[in-house]
């Protein structure tokens, strides 16, 4: 069981998370991350309706802590019991749209060639029927929690991405990453308590 949250509708986009960025207050990116951009930055700004990427855990964590100020809210990063119970819903879905098997129509995997992150919302029938988009590919989500909590070394991202294939997709999958790593296929996703 998890305790009552709300899920943003998609990832954190370039656009939004470029207001962080380019901030310039005690709470903005320059001041917490540092001097140097995302990786990568002028190209993703680009495209600012795709999912943000080259983003860290601490990054994503600043960004959440941010927000947090800037509202009169709380926002973070969904624990992992929490995106998986976004993606999977009460009747333990097998994948965020349900139990039937992924295609091309579906998700940003690596059979829809698409190459990239694609723009937030651009395969509606991923999102789940309480209308949560891209928890399946596109890009892989960080989580608050640690993959091994007795060794806090990896935090566990989740959903898979454009360049993994379908199995990465299930609700129930899992993996890691350090989190100071930041890569093209993985974003994040804020929640905000309820």
């Amino acid at each position: 069981p998890v305790a009552p949250f709300e899920n943003s509708g998609y990832p954190v986009t370039v656009e939004e998370f470029g207001t962080f960025v380019e901030e310039d207050d005690e709470t903005g990116y320059h001041k917490v991350i540092g001097p140097e951009k995302p990786r990568e930055w002028d190209e993703q700004i680009l495209h600012l309706n795709r999912p943000v990427v080259y983003v860290t855990w601490f990054a994503a964590e600043a960004y959440c802590k941010w927000k947090t100020a800037k509202n009169d809210q709380t926002y973070r990063l969904p624990t992992e019991a929490e995106w998986e119970f976004a993606a999977r819903g009460k009747t333990g879905r097998k994948y965020p749209w349900g139990d039937e098997s992924p295609d091309t129509n579906r998700a940003n995997y690596s059979d829809a060639n698409i190459g990239a992150a694609s723009p937030v919302g651009l395969f509606p029938s991923v999102a789940t029927p309480e209308g949560i988009d891209d928890l399946a590919g596109n890009v892989w989500e960080w989580t608050a929690d640690w993959y091994d909590a007795t060794k806090e070394e990896e935090r566990v991202v989740r959903g898979g991405s454009w360049s993994y294939n379908s199995r990465f997709l299930r609700a129930a999958y899992r993996d890691r990453d350090e989190p100071g790593v930041s890569n093209g296929v993985t974003g994040f996703r804020v929640v905000r308590e309820a």
